[in-house]
């Protein structure tokens, strides 16, 4: 399916985006910290990025 990157603070609500992409058949990433997003991304290479 899709490579998606999912951004949130919110552990809880983070994981629970994550495990529905993931039961649908997306690849997820999953970030926290904002510090590095510029180089996840760049080593992901998501075709979507869910950002909250």
């Amino acid at each position: 399916m899709f490579k998606i990157m999912v951004v949130e603070d919110d552990v809880s609500l983070k994981n629970i985006i994550a495990k529905c992409l993931t039961k649908w058949g997306h690849d997820v990433h999953q970030i926290e910290n904002l510090e590095n997003i510029i180089e996840e991304f760049k080593n992901y290479n998501p075709e979507l990025v869910y950002w909250t």
